[in-house]
């Protein structure tokens, strides 16, 4: 058993202090005097561009520690306890000292946990518990501090929503480059001699810039002629994105429904609901005549709208509530969904998408959407 003694920021290795919270062991930071005064003023974004803290006055203690200090928790009736969850490569005092020093946080301590998911895959995930004054920050501004604190320190930083485990859920996720590392439709535009042209519509597409109905439609235009053959060539070698066979096994281990809502094509939606044993797949139906391509689109389209339809008619026939219920994307066109789920993830996404989903993958695999749960 490692022991934390009163005041320490280098006893613990990187290593030892993982293997300490992998104990259950918790930590607590408490502020001194110029730390307190540090918390209760506004937070500007100078502070979240350099989160260094500046003249620390903090102490940090094992539980057992702080039940004996005479440490007592400056709190306003304003402030509410909230968690950020942090996942690093590696963690360790001084780093977690400049991620509070970030954080718009009211009292003078914290409480420091294990996350569920804390060194189960490649990353420590720590759990910060805090007050935080929501009279005093939007949730726009306080998305854009954990932007700028993930960027500056490379790590993954979400303010934890209320989901779990404890009750039956549902994950509904984008498939092209959110479940796989490639947009099929370019993939299938190169065999056919016309990915570049393809490639930049579905780049604006993705950014919002142009309806994705009216985008879809034009590049499919482009594969009129295309044999089936090259679609199964591609499918037979999906780069499925890291973390994606974890984050699959473990929720359907806890009896998640799960869902792929699509602006893709069914070729490959339905490919990955067979083969990872999923519940439901959507997606859009190319024509075929002859074995070839004719550049149709049968059916109504699975555009914004159709995607966040599909969320919520799945929790209603399961009887899940809305709030327990993820959505997750990169494009534009996952914006709708996000925004009617319990909560909505951004993986690895777009700048439009980061600045408007409720939290951002940026540095993880898709094992991350667990340490949300955690």
């Amino acid at each position: 058993m490692y022991l934390i003694p009163t005041q320490t920021t280098t006893q613990l290795s990187t290593t030892s202090f993982a293997n300490y919270l992998t104990q259950k062991n918790t930590l607590w930071l408490v502020y001194g005097a110029q730390n307190q005064a540090h918390a209760n003023k506004p937070h500007s974004n100078d502070a979240v561009d350099n989160p260094a803290i500046q003249a620390l006055m903090a102490k940090w203690y094992s539980q057992n520690h702080m039940n004996g200090c005479d440490q007592t928790l400056d709190i306003k009736s304003n402030d509410a306890l909230h968690t950020f969850i942090v996942a690093a490569t590696g963690l360790h005092f001084l780093m977690l000292e400049e991620i509070v020093a970030a954080l718009p946080i009211q009292s003078n301590s914290v409480k420091i946990t294990a996350n569920a998911y804390h060194a189960a895959f490649d990353k420590m995930v720590v759990n910060i518990d805090c007050h935080i004054d929501e009279s005093g920050i939007t949730t726009k501004e306080l998305n854009r501090k954990l932007k700028r604190l993930s960027e500056a320190l490379f790590i993954d930083v979400f303010l934890k929503p209320n989901i779990s485990f404890e009750q039956k859920g549902l994950a509904v996720f984008d498939m092209d480059s959110t479940l796989i590392e490639m947009e099929c439709i370019d993939e299938i535009a190169k065999l056919a001699g016309v990915g570049d042209a393809v490639t930049k519509v579905t780049e604006q597409a993705m950014l919002g810039e142009i309806a994705f109905t009216q985008s879809l439609h034009q590049r499919v235009a482009c594969l009129n002629g295309v044999e089936l053959d090259a679609l199964l060539n591609i499918r037979k070698r999906l780069p499925f994105m890291p973390g994606f066979v974890i984050l699959m096994n473990e929720l359907k281990r806890n009896e998640w429904k799960i869902a792929i809502a699509s602006g893709g094509f069914t070729y490959f939606a339905d490919h990955i609901k067979v083969l990872f044993e999923l519940d439901y797949a959507f997606s859009n139906t190319l024509e075929v005549n002859d074995n070839k391509l004719t550049g149709k689109v049968l059916g109504r389209v699975v555009d914004a709208q159709a995607k966040a339809n599909i969320l919520q008619q799945l929790a209603k026939e399961n009887d899940i509530p809305i709030t327990n219920t993820i959505a997750v994307g990169d494009g534009a066109n996952d914006l709708v969904m996000m925004s009617v789920a319990g909560t909505g993830i951004a993986f690895k996404a777009k700048p439009k998408v980061q600045e408007q989903a409720a939290n951002s993958i940026r540095f993880s695999g898709l094992e991350a959407v667990l340490y949300l749960l955690g």
